[in-house]
């Protein structure tokens, strides 16, 4: 919730940078009830952050370009570099540093191409002092695919090999807001638009805008957020290992900013046309009425969406792992230690470490490895062990070891996700 709150008045600032107050505000509006910005923060993942810190790094590269300022170039670096120490999808915003100062480099003069690169080399300098402490943990770790993303492809991908698997990815992540986020529901994706109707035509009027900005008036700014969105959806494109990430709200959730600050733009427009079009206050009604409509349409939409389809993916598709934490809440209460009180892990079932925080306590993976329960179970002292249905071999040892324990049987609320409770509460156990 924090990190979506915080990306709004980076958006307006964006749009106040892009074509004004009003295109700030009407970005701003569109965020604030749009549906994509909203499932990425209920999904409750670090990676959340990735919006807020693009967005900030975005304004501080877009003003460092505009107005060659070292401190706003400083600033970013710093920017950067934290978010590396927050998400691993933040090293995607050094490639956006080089690709802003690279396409404002090329139209510039001597004396600012000079300023530029010495911005950029503050940038990156600043970047790598700020993230040093994430950069060396990911230096002395395992080298693997996953740590290699930002590579691209360095196990090869698993859909349509190297070169042709990273170019459909990045087609279908740069066309996620008009097309389809993906089918990773824990993501927030659900086969549809990122953007509701409303927004989405926004946002191909503002694009369309800014290229004839770009064509006709060489407006550096709108190069600027233009070339910006297909950088920040590069977690998603170079993710070779997880080819069903492309695209995902969530990895795409750096380019919300510019895109939301594009729709901004073309609502902006439409509004001021109206206004203009009838030169009295009846066209300041009509304007306000339209602005006014646009939002609440957008916002139901929105509703929609989260409350209804995102919702029921979510009761369908998620593991009840708070209905697990219950019972271990209650064992606990009745005697049996937490250290006593465990999940034995099953394919394809739920998350262990979800199952202690919703017991409560976060700190505690609740998992036992399936081959140590024999000899968990032969320890003396009460005892909880909570099993999938369909691991017998766990039952068959648990009831040969446990005469005296209870088997429960639990039935999900929502849905057909039962489980297992064998519960010892004798002082001998299993001896």
């Amino acid at each position: 919730l924090l990190a979506g709150l915080a990306t709004l008045p980076l958006i307006y600032l964006l749009g106040v940078e892009l074509g004004g107050r009003t295109t700030g505000v009407a970005g701003t509006a569109l965020a604030a009830v749009g549906f994509w910005p909203d499932l990425v923060s209920r999904t409750g993942l670090s990676d959340g952050w990735y919006p807020p810190f693009a967005a900030a790094a975005l304004l501080l590269l877009v003003r460092g370009v505009r107005r060659a300022r070292r401190l706003d170039f400083a600033a970013a670096g710093v920017v950067i570099g934290l978010a590396i120490q927050t998400t691993s999808f933040a090293r995607s915003l050094t490639a956006l540093a080089v690709v802003l100062i690279g396409t404002a480099w090329f139209p510039a003069g001597s004396e600012q191409r000079r300023k530029l690169l010495a911005g950029l080399g503050v940038v990156l300098i600043l970047a790598v002092i700020a993230g040093l402490p994430t950069l060396v943990a990911a230096r002395s770790g395992p080298v693997d695919g996953g740590a290699l993303w930002w590579l691209g492809a360095a196990n090869g991908a698993r859909d349509h090999g190297v070169a042709s698997g990273l170019v459909e990815r990045f087609a279908r992540a740069v066309v996620m807001p008009l097309w389809s986020d993906g089918p990773v529901w824990v993501h927030g994706g659900g086969m549809r638009p990122a953007l509701d109707r409303v927004a989405g035509a926004f946002l191909v009027l503002g694009t369309a805008l800014g290229i004839a900005g770009v064509v006709l008036r060489r407006r550096l700014v709108d190069a600027l957020f233009l070339v910006s969105v297909p950088v920040l959806v590069l977690p998603a494109v170079l993710a070779p290992l997880d080819p069903a990430m492309a695209p995902s709200p969530v990895r795409c959730g750096g380019a919300m900013a510019p895109v939301f600050v594009l729709a901004g733009a073309g609502f902006a427009s439409v509004i001021g046309a109206l206004a203009r079009s009838l030169a009295s206050p009846l066209g300041r009604r009509l304007a306000a009425a339209v602005a006014i409509g646009a939002v609440t349409l957008s916002a139901l939409a929105g509703r929609s969406v989260v409350r209804g389809t995102f919702a029921e993916t979510w009761d369908r598709s998620a593991w009840n792992a708070s209905e697990l934490g219950e019972v271990v809440r209650g064992a606990v209460a009745i005697g049996v230690p937490l250290e006593r009180a465990r999940v034995v892990p099953h394919p394809h079932w739920v998350d262990t470490r979800l199952v202690g925080a919703e017991a409560g306590h976060p700190e505690t993976d609740l998992a036992i490895d399936p081959q140590a329960v024999l000899n968990a179970a032969g320890r003396a002292g009460p005892q909880l062990y909570l099993v999938h249905p369909d691991d017998h071999r766990t039952l068959r040892t648990l009831k040969e070891k446990l005469p005296g324990a209870a088997v429960i049987r639990f039935e999900s609320r929502t849905g057909n996700r039962p489980f297992l409770a064998v519960i010892d509460l004798s002082v001998n156990g299993g001896e």
